[in-house]
């Protein structure tokens, strides 16, 4: 990404608070300025990288600073995604609410999860998300009930 420092001194730097998605932080907020996004074509590609099963995207991503990063992402920008319209507020509420069950089952932010679920039901009520969670929560305790027994 090629970007010239007046575009960052107009939506401001990285947001270092937003952990392994501050990349997309940063693209919301220019399309929020009003910048114009132009996608260069090539023929060959310019380069070529590939995710390791060790990397830090798949060691972060389902683990508490990952969590962290994409609950923060979406607190950031709930105002405009809530107010705009309610296709949008379908969507934040639908990805607060994953967002929510993935927290769940990592131990340290279980709480967090609870009120990102609730965060998700109060913005756009929806009694299917919450039947079908609970039922794949509650086989989920019974499984490991079994286990230990």
């Amino acid at each position: 990404m090629l970007v010239k420092k007046e575009v960052f001194r107009k939506v401001g730097m990285l947001d270092e608070n937003i952990y392994w998605l501050d990349d997309h932080d940063i693209w919301i907020r220019f399309a929020k300025a009003g910048m114009q996004i132009g996608v260069a074509s090539y023929e060959k590609p310019l380069w070529v990288y590939r995710i390791r099963e060790d990397s830090q995207v798949h060691a972060t991503h389902d683990k508490k600073p990952g969590l962290l990063g994409r609950y923060r992402l979406i607190k950031k920008h709930k105002k405009e995604a809530i107010i705009r319209d309610s296709l949008l507020r379908t969507v934040f509420a639908e990805r607060m609410w994953k967002l929510g069950i993935g927290m769940i089952k990592c131990r340290e932010c279980q709480l967090l999860g609870m009120k990102a679920l609730f965060e998700a039901q109060l913005i756009s009520p929806n009694m299917a998300y919450v039947f079908s969670s609970l039922y794949r929560i509650f086989n989920r305790i019974v499984c490991l009930k079994k286990l230990k027994v």
